[in-house]
């Protein structure tokens, strides 16, 4: 059996050639690139144990408790349901990497969820009006287009490990 780090590399070569002989197919680059998130993922879970994120962060105006599970906006909290404060939690438990749409709708729905894409774009719309984040020029929620969606700031970030 191939390991898991010899198929991500082989997939990483076979989306480069087919990206060159192939730059307009895009359904087919769709599927490449699911196929490489998913062996990504199955090789972060060995290398990265699954963990929550700390207690919190402030990143510029927004902050985020996790252990309390409040959201605040230049110190007033914002309502969250708890389906969007969990797929945020999803999103920053992976803080600097794309999570596949399908990630998401299997850790904040369940594995019976994972064709309702529609679901993802409507609850992250959301979540990015009330942290005031513009999907054009974001701040925190960066779209990766076919494949899914990352959690990075691009303000100074500071997690902590009780209270703020």
């Amino acid at each position: 059996m191939i390991s898991t780090n010899s198929q991500i590399q082989i997939v990483e070569t076979e989306m480069k050639m087919f990206r060159r002989r192939y730059p307009d197919h895009v359904g087919f680059q769709s599927r490449w690139i699911d196929a490489y998130f998913t062996l990504r993922e199955r090789l972060d879970k060995v290398e990265n144990p699954k963990q929550d994120p700390p207690y919190g962060f402030v990143a510029g105006a927004l902050e985020v408790n996790f252990t309390e599970e409040w959201v605040a906006i230049s110190g007033q909290r914002v309502h969250f349901t708890p389906k969007q404060f969990s797929m945020l939690k999803v999103l920053v438990r992976y803080y600097g990497q794309v999570v596949t749409f399908n990630k998401l709708l299997e850790e904040v729905w369940g594995p019976e969820y994972t064709d309702e894409r529609t679901y993802i774009k409507v609850f992250i719309s959301r979540i990015r009006i009330k942290i005031h984040d513009d999907p054009v020029n974001s701040k925190y929620i960066f779209t990766y287009r076919g494949s899914g969606y990352m959690f990075r700031s691009t303000a100074t970030i500071r997690w902590y490990n009780g209270q703020a």
